[in-house]
């Protein structure tokens, strides 16, 4: 596979990351205690479903701010993918204007965030929040851990 295939795939596996940090994002943003509660007892037979409910509430902030961050990651790396495609696409010798391709390569990028940012995440959330984030709570938290350095700075600038 050329480089633009390889480049386009990995474009294609940022944009699903993307998509599940907006949704989880804005679910987190307009969840229901109750709905969640029903949610988490329908996934989740065992365990409590009013403590889980109540540590997910503990930490939604830095849930949030966890699918920011990894939000943020994965749009820039798109954009960083995009940049590179339209700039070394054509023949090594046919070099077109680099105003063009950094314009295309915004016009792109500006489809690509509105859709898999703004669009669908925000009717997923709107009408399964909480079942995405029943499903997805565990998930959330162990990306939560891996981002505990840098969230700990986040709270060191928040006072």
């Amino acid at each position: 596979m050329s480089y633009a295939g390889w480049a386009v795939l990995s474009i294609c596996l940022l944009a699903g990351g993307t998509l599940f940090f907006s949704v989880n994002a804005v679910a987190l943003r307009i969840f229901s205690h109750v709905k969640l509660q029903e949610a988490f007892k329908a996934v989740l037979k065992t365990e409590d479903s009013k403590d889980l409910t109540e540590r997910l509430a503990e930490k939604e902030e830095e849930l949030i701010l966890t699918c920011s961050l990894y939000r943020l990651i994965f749009n820039m790396c798109i954009l960083l993918l995009l940049v590179s495609v339209f700039i070394n696409r054509g023949e090594p010798g046919d070099k077109g204007s680099p105003v063009v391709d950094y314009l295309l390569a915004a016009i792109v990028a500006f489809g690509i965030f509105s859709v898999f940012s703004l669009a669908i995440p925000h009717a997923w959330a709107k009408y399964a929040g909480e079942k995405i984030l029943s499903r997805t709570y565990r998930l959330l938290m162990f990306f939560a851990i891996i981002a505990s350095p840098i969230l700990y700075i986040f709270r060191l600038y928040d006072g």
